[in-house]
């Protein structure tokens, strides 16, 4: 009943993005989330961004899989970086968004941007929102699994040694996030199962940072970005399900929506597993920060740089 009805909702939305923007204009990043708009919203453009260093950092044969299986190759515009020079287009997007942004892809977003002005269009629909409302993200998967252990019957009695071999939960997923425990506590305190923990705190803490740079580099170029997926009435919906709709067998995130791309997308697509993906280790590669690839202290030092040449 669930994938029922959060399909149908889904559906609504996109609809409504449709009648108030005049078309449907997705960017297509690969996964479940971009992939379901696309399956079942029928866009009139899809733009993808390819980026460096071969395929475990990259997404595109998921692209291709879902761009062949929908028929839209017609309709697909694919950005290369590597066509781009990373310092020019940093040092433009910094200033636009005014602040350092802990997150990897400030680079393809403003050249995405950029190309979909060009091509004469002013509005842009994005799949943000399922991984901070039904855990997306692999630390969810990880932390679920490790913290779940409280719940066996053997362990009943041995709270303080898992806390000892473990942590404190807030704790260890403020460090996770980067941020204190004085401003993720507050909100992990007002639920009780872990899951609603991680969801509510992404939902107000590290969410409202992507929003805000995507929003101000699509405006920049006059656009404005939709997101079907943080609609209220979707957001809410998706953030109240069952932990079972959310985290299913360990390994899958956003089950409920997987259950849902399984029905429109490749399986490859709406059952894979092992993924990086996204910009987040090849940012430093092509910055040339010498640091680990998943290090964000070189990446928000850069954007610091830039920021000071302007004040």
């Amino acid at each position: 009943m669930n994938k029922e009805l959060l399909e149908a909702q889904i559906e609504k939305y996109i609809s409504k993005v449709k009648e108030e923007a005049g078309s449907f204009n997705l960017m297509l990043s690969g996964g479940v989330d971009s992939g379901v708009l696309a399956a079942i919203g029928d866009p009139d453009v899809v733009i993808s961004v390819r980026l460096p260093y071969g395929e475990k950092y990259d997404e595109f044969k998921d692209m291709e899989r879902i761009v062949k299986h929908l028929g839209l190759e017609d309709r697909w515009v694919v950005l290369e970086l590597d066509d781009y020079n990373i310092h020019q287009v940093m040092g433009e997007a910094v200033k636009i968004i005014g602040r350092p942004i802990p997150h990897f892809n400030i680079f393809p977003l403003y050249v995405a941007y950029e190309n979909v002005e060009k091509m004469g269009l002013n509005t842009i629909v994005v799949g943000d929102g399922p991984d901070e409302s039904m855990c997306g993200y692999t630390r969810h998967l990880i932390m679920d699994y490790l913290y779940n252990i409280y719940g066996f019957e053997a362990f009943y009695h041995y709270r303080p040694t898992i806390d000892k071999i473990l942590g404190n939960f807030e704790q260890i997923y403020a460090n996770l996030i980067g941020k204190t425990i004085s401003e993720v506590k507050p909100i992990m305190d007002k639920h009780k199962s872990f899951l609603r923990k991680m969801c509510a705190t992404d939902m107000e803490l590290m969410r409202p940072d992507m929003d805000e740079m995507s929003n101000k580099l699509a405006q920049s170029f006059g656009l404005r970005v939709y997101r079907p997926y943080q609609y209220p009435e979707i957001d809410g919906f998706m953030f109240n399900l069952p932990d079972e709709d959310k985290i299913h067998n360990v390994e899958y995130g956003k089950y409920l929506l997987r259950l849902i791309a399984a029905d429109y997308l490749p399986e490859e697509v709406a059952w894979r597993k092992q993924k990086i993906g996204g910009p987040l280790v090849p940012m430093n590669k092509l910055l040339g920060i010498n640091e680990s690839e998943f290090s964000k202290e070189g990446y928000m030092s850069y954007q610091e740089r830039i920021l000071n040449e302007v004040r």
